[in-house]
């Protein structure tokens, strides 16, 4: 039964867990480290999620923090690093929030065996030392198959990974795709030309077709140009870091659609993307 006791001081904060969970799809870490004892065999895990930045949004990390109320905000060289690491905030505090915030990109793979692997622990800390054995393995398993060590098909633009087959981005709660901007969008000028991406691993291409969705529903803001075109985005794939680019360069869109709607949301960005756009 998932304790929703710990959640007093943001438990009605539905915009903020909203941008959360977007902004934890573009830079979170889920994280399975194994103890071992003074004969090197792994007796325990510890087990974290981060966020990890450059360190002039320090102040956004010191807000997540403050908002959730747990955790510790580290600096690192040129890094900022948000770290939950205790096991009763992972418990209480982290699984809850992404079980009633799914996450939409590859972390959510990450995501459920980070919760099988707790959920594994949880009952190695009471179980006898060969059934404890046996959860340790299934735990190590878990953790190998995670982020980098996790096996994908080809990529196919026709045949995407469906990691959520009906995404839809609640037209009064803009703080969702702002949460996911903020984490992987990108305001740019290229010979002097703006522009605006989003790119993403090639697992999560069904969001980043519902964004641009959710884009061509946008309505004509300024109706300046006579025949505006519809928003869809230039889409490239990147074979070296197997991620998908959704752009958008029409002088035309960027005026008519896109540059009202970051004018009137813009207060909702936390983080230096703000200053970019």
């Amino acid at each position: 039964m998932i304790n929703f006791n710990t959640f007093k001081n943001y438990k009605s904060d539905f915009y903020f867990l909203s941008w959360f969970a977007r902004f934890s799809d573009a830079e979170c870490l889920f994280y399975i480290k194994p103890l071992k004892n003074v004969k090197g065999i792994i007796t325990s895990f510890t087990f974290r999620f981060a966020i990890k930045l450059h360190k002039d949004d320090k102040k956004v990390l010191d807000y997540i923090n403050k908002k959730l109320g747990v955790g510790q905000v580290y600096l690192r060289n040129e890094n900022a690093e948000y770290v939950i690491e205790k096991f009763s905030n992972i418990k209480n505090v982290i699984i809850p929030i992404f079980i009633k915030n799914k996450l939409y990109s590859n972390k959510w793979l990450d995501f459920l065996d980070f919760y099988k692997a707790k959920e594994l622990y949880k009952k190695s800390l009471n179980s006898l030392p060969v059934q404890k054995t046996k959860l340790i393995y299934k735990i190590l398993k878990l953790k190998l198959g995670m982020i980098t060590g996790r096996k994908l098909l080809k990529f196919k633009f026709n045949e995407p990974y469906k990691l959520e087959t009906n995404i839809i981005i609640p037209e009064h709660n803009l703080h969702w795709i702002i949460g996911f901007i903020e984490g992987d969008g990108s305001f740019y000028l290229k010979n002097l030309k703006p522009g605006f991406s989003i790119n993403q691993k090639y697992i999560s291409l069904l969001v980043l077709k519902a964004i641009e969705d959710f884009f061509m529903k946008l309505p004509n803001n300024y109706k300046l140009t006579i025949n505006s075109p519809n928003q869809f985005s230039n889409k490239s794939f990147n074979k070296k870091t197997k991620c998908i680019i959704f752009s958008w360069s029409n002088l035309d869109t960027l005026h008519d659609y896109l540059l009202p709607f970051f004018e009137k949301y813009s207060n909702v960005f936390l983080t230096r993307k703000k200053e970019d756009f």
